[in-house]
């Protein structure tokens, strides 16, 4: 009999088990939906806040510095220093072609291959400075098709992988502020001597 009721019993402890294990697997869906419940809220609000920062940034762009149209041609202050910035990656690109086929760089390979037409980008450069960078290359590719290709090549994959755009932006700004400190300061310290009195005079 002992057995029979051990035999009887364990099953409904088994039973016992797992519909509790079922009844919390059943609950859990739940809290997880009120606690999603409960985050949304706060979540909405997270996002409304951010959407009225944004509206703030939104005005305070309307008082921007308001620099004249005819100061650069037309041209905005940032479009300005794109084309300066292409005529430096121009440039740089073109002496990166140059180093490699003269036999530096990371393919030196190609200087032993390449005489004829390092000396040609080499007179090129010192005949036509890069101040437009487009119609330096467009003269190169009319020279030297495959030498034009090969610096456009270089010149996208500098601007895109190798220029340190926020060391240019945090460099850009510590120039100002280190140039005005100083030209602050010595002007300060000249009309400091120009307003003191000698007292043998």
């Amino acid at each position: 009999m002992l057995s029979l009721r051990t035999m009887h019993t364990t099953p409904t402890l088994a039973g016992s088990r797992r519909s509790a294990a079922t009844g919390a697997s059943s609950t859990a869906p739940t809290q997880m939906r009120l606690r999603q419940s409960t985050l949304t809220p706060g979540f909405q609000c997270s996002k409304l806040k951010r959407c009225s920062s944004l509206s703030r940034s939104s005005c305070a762009i309307v008082d921007k510095m308001d620099v004249p149209s005819d100061s650069f041609g037309g041209l905005s202050p940032e479009r300005k220093c794109s084309n300066a910035m292409m005529n430096l990656f121009t440039f740089i690109a073109a002496r990166v072609v140059l180093s490699q086929m003269c036999g530096s760089g990371t393919r030196s390979d190609l200087g032993s291959y390449n005489t004829k037409d390092a000396h040609d980008l080499q007179t090129f450069l010192e005949d036509h400075p890069v101040t437009n960078a487009d119609e330096w290359c467009e003269k190169l590719l009319q020279k030297n098709k495959m030498l034009g290709m090969r610096v456009l090549e270089v010149r996208v994959a500098y601007a895109d992988d190798e220029f340190e755009w926020e060391e240019l932006a945090k460099l850009s700004k510590e120039m100002v502020h280190e140039s005005n400190t100083k030209l602050m300061r010595e002007c300060l310290i000249s009309t400091i001597a120009d307003n003191t009195v000698d007292p043998h005079k």
